[in-house]
């Protein structure tokens, strides 16, 4: 026979759960708004960075990402996303290690650094380091939001933390970002890139990496302009 305190309990665990389920909607929503931003502004710039340039080399890189590789990438993007949320959802607090164990190999296989380089390089374990580091920030991240409450993106930001605490663990993830960009540039021939096409991509890399952090920012200003 079931108990009203079994009722209580089971309804409780229901209602959380769509609680859990409508944040992780609210996180998916903003970071595949932001992805798509950021898609649009590397269009832009591809095409103002090859403006009038080599007759060689810019329509390589321009055929690579336009027509063969845009649609990939931004696909394995949001798989990767759907492997955070997962995780974040899957994760009970102290059991972290044991969820990005679980599901290292499903990040790294939608990972588009860790799917361009080489694994015979000697410093790839390196890499394979920051970008494992790049992953339990990101999952931290997440799991942080999920504690908050709100119907929005920014209510959530604002329910949970201040704004420089916003500032300090959000932009952690810039900073991972950041340390996986000038290891790639140090060691480029560590990427599975056409040679023509190494040095331009890495430029692209970077000046996105730039426009990333003056949209975080922009992005922080934004949640706590209230």
């Amino acid at each position: 026979m079931i108990t009203n305190n079994a009722r209580k309990q089971s309804s409780l665990r229901y209602k959380q759960k769509k609680e859990t389920l409508k944040k992780i909607d609210v996180i998916r929503n903003e970071i595949k708004k932001e992805i798509e931003k950021g898609f649009d502004f590397a269009d832009i710039e591809i095409g103002n960075l090859y403006t009038g340039l080599s007759t060689i080399v810019s329509p390589l890189i321009r055929i690579i990402y336009n027509f063969s590789e845009r649609d990939q990438i931004k696909a394995r993007s949001f798989a990767q996303l759907e492997v955070l949320l997962k995780c974040a959802n899957e994760c009970k607090g102290d059991n972290i290690d044991n969820i990005i164990e679980k599901y290292l190999d499903d990040y790294l296989f939608f990972d588009e650094t860790y799917i361009r380089s080489q694994q015979s390089h000697p410093k790839f374990p390196h890499l394979k380091r920051l970008i494992l580091n790049s992953f339990k920030n990101r999952l931290e991240v997440i799991i942080t939001l999920l504690h908050g409450k709100g119907n929005d993106y920014n209510e959530l930001v604002r329910s949970i933390l201040s704004k420089e605490e916003a500032e300090s663990l959000l932009g952690n993830d810039l900073e991972q970002v950041g340390k996986v960009l000038k290891f790639i540039e140090d060691e480029s021939d560590i990427l599975n890139i056409p040679l023509i096409a190494r040095k331009d991509i890495l430029k692209m890399l970077r000046i996105s990496y730039k426009y990333a952090k003056e949209r975080f920012h922009m992005r922080i200003n934004e949640i706590y302009a209230v």
